[in-house]
């Protein structure tokens, strides 16, 4: 099965799915069926959820990803150009390798909450040339939008043409989330409705 017809996005993935298809060879299920499995599965809700793609930008809520390993994986499952929208309740653990991969991967970061301030000097430090605040997710998400069409304007044109081309939003906060949610779930869904939001208000 050629990895292009998998519908989640990531290396990781990649190896994830390959060791359930390993498994279900074992067991005996018909390849054909594997097959249109791993190709339907889309992932779950909150880990690498696409929930839109409109004017050249996919919206990506990891809100899930509060450790700095998912974080990591997540910003290495998108080509650039990739704005991360991060920040909440500090988990208390080291960010040092993080703030590396975000200064190597992502065009800018947006930050919410009570981390956004440590985060910025995190990120500042590892060589992130722009950094963002804002105070709610659903101004992160116009901010993260704005910055994710032009960081695409600018790139050079590959062999695919602009057309095939998008920039990624990418929510993956790296914290935890009760600083302005119940849980991480309720600020992925609060993710989605500001993500819809903004495109109703583009398109109306």
């Amino acid at each position: 099965m050629p990895v292009d017809e998998l519908a989640i996005p990531g290396a990781h993935n990649v190896s994830n799915a390959l060791a359930a298809v390993s498994v279900a060879l074992l067991l005996g299920v018909a390849p054909d069926a594997i097959r249109r499995a791993a190709a339907g599965f889309s992932g779950v809700e909150h880990r690498l959820e696409t929930v839109a793609v409109a004017g050249g930008v996919r919206y990506v809520n990891d809100s899930q990803g509060t450790q700095p390993d998912a974080v990591i994986a997540a910003l290495r499952a998108f080509p650039a150009p990739v704005v991360l929208i991060a920040g909440g309740r500090d988990k208390g653990v080291d960010l040092s390798d993080l703030a590396v991969v975000v200064a190597e991967r992502a065009s800018a970061a947006v930050l919410i909450g009570e981390s956004a301030e440590a985060l910025a000097g995190l990120f500042a430090g590892a060589g992130l040339a722009r950094i963002e605040r804002a105070a709610t997710l659903d101004a992160a998400v116009a901010t993260a939008t704005a910055i994710a069409r032009k960081a695409l304007a600018d790139a050079p044109a590959e062999g695919g043409g602009a057309a095939e081309r998008l920039a990624t939003v990418l929510l993956s906060p790296a914290a935890a989330s009760f600083d302005m949610f119940v849980d991480y779930e309720a600020r992925g869904r609060a993710f989605r409705v500001a993500v819809r939001r903004l495109i109703a208000a583009r398109a109306g």
